[in-house]
């Protein structure tokens, strides 16, 4: 007698319906915490039951969940949790969707992607009985309604997808994916050592030497398939001059095709990056710092004019910024120190302005701050493309030095000129 995969999932749903209500009769506490394709499943505060019952549970779960709808499955290798966590973006507003929560079984899981846009996948993993979540993919992978995806490997820096047109074409290219595979190695490596570590720089410079080889490799595979979704993806990864080589080189079928929103929006980026690239020639040591106006935490018009005659420290940052927020302490300390030789001018970029004011007032930053909108443009006219940036003027508005990030070569800059 054969039985459906129908009557297999009510069979499965009733005997969980059973555990349920049977765990009602007794006395422990239990918690909803995710659900999958057919039902929930619980956490056992319970010491004595919860490894039974939940093997019982996870196993009738993982029956129902591998329906032969499920489009997106994973194998991952050397992962020792039991849980894993997929987010969804949406790929085209970078809206967040949601998060499935999925039973990880002797390294696989299963699960159905219903959504009808583009999105972006991410994942975690943790454990049924805990909090703690580790990353276990490197990378978001690009996942369109009607795909089937399989996600594979040891993650997070080895996984691969395959099963959709992008990624086994992609996957077909020996010299692309080895790079890939080198280079997250390296990233590996890097993420194992300390900041102050000696063997980062080397790291970083291996890293970097593969990643030109890397774009030389997807400039080659754009222009050896100009008609495919994959060459488009990969387009999305070049910047500045690469990247509008890479888009240009595409067929009018694939750049019209539904990859044109990023390719629109990659394109665009390239194009800024280098205007920006430009002004920053244009804006070195000697040269003459372009004027600007903005407002301050009190409303009031502030002009780079007005501090003329003054040592200026132009410090373009945001609330959103780590790095940024990292300096602030050291910031403060030779705004102390130097208070009466230099005025610092902090410029805050791409945010919200309820969090500056809250955040100036939380930190005592206690320079001038200046809020720059959506609309005004100092900070691309000042070609920065990176944050913290800090900008050295001296007294008749003349550039002296510019910093990107937050360096200690700023600060001995500063004792330099006032010879501390």
């Amino acid at each position: 007698m054969e039985i459906s995969a129908g009557c297999l999932i009510y069979l499965f749903q009733s005997e969980i319906a059973l555990l349920i209500q049977w765990l009602s009769q007794v006395p422990f506490s239990r918690s909803i915490i995710g659900t999958s394709n057919c039902t929930p499943y619980l956490i056992l505060s319970n010491t004595t039951m919860k490894k039974n019952l939940w093997t019982l549970g996870a196993s009738l779960l993982l029956c129902c969940a591998c329906q032969p709808n499920d489009n997106l499955q994973g194998d991952l290798s050397g992962v020792e949790y039991d849980t894993v966590l997929v987010y969804k973006i949406n790929a085209l507003t970078y809206n967040w969707i949601g998060v499935d929560t999925v039973a990880l079984e002797d390294g696989h899981f299963s699960l159905n992607i219903a959504d009808s846009v583009p999105i972006h996948l991410s994942m975690d993993a943790k454990n049924k009985y805990g909090e703690k979540k580790v990353q276990i993919l490197y990378q978001n992978f690009l996942f369109f309604p009607g795909d089937h995806m399989s996600i594979q490997g040891n993650p997070p820096y080895n996984l691969t997808a395959k099963g959709t047109a992008i990624y086994d074409l992609l996957a077909s290219d020996a010299e692309y994916m080895k790079l890939s595979a080198e280079i997250a190695s390296l990233d590996q490596q890097m993420d194992c050592l300390a900041e102050d570590d000696e063997r980062l720089d080397t790291l970083e410079k291996a890293s970097d030497l593969k990643q030109k080889e890397l774009n030389k490799t997807m400039l080659r595979f754009v222009r050896t398939h100009p008609d495919s979704e994959a060459a488009a993806y990969l387009c999305l990864s070049l910047e500045e001059e690469e990247g509008l080589e890479a888009i240009a080189r595409l067929s009018e079928k694939v750049r019209k095709g539904r990859m044109r929103p990023w390719l629109d929006e990659t394109e665009a980026y390239c194009q800024e990056a280098l205007a920006l690239k430009d002004i920053r020639q244009q804006l070195q040591p000697g040269v003459t710092a372009p004027d600007f106006q903005l407002k301050d935490a009190k409303g009031k018009t502030v002009s780079l004019a007005d501090f003329r005659g003054k040592y200026v420290v132009l410090d373009f940052w945001g609330t959103w910024c780590g790095w940024c927020l990292a300096g602030v302490p050291k910031m403060k300390t030779y705004y102390e120190k130097y208070a009466q030789q230099v005025e610092f001018v902090g410029i805050c970029c791409a945010d919200q302005k309820d969090r500056w004011l809250k955040c100036l007032k939380q930190r005592q930053m206690n320079w001038t701050n200046l809020f720059q909108e959506e609309t005004e443009k100092v900070a691309y006219h000042y070609g920065v493309d990176g944050y913290p940036t800090k900008i050295i003027l001296d007294k008749e508005g003349t550039i002296i030095a510019v910093f990107e990030g937050e360096s200690q070569e700023f600060y001995d800059q500063l004792d330099e000129l006032f010879h501390q």
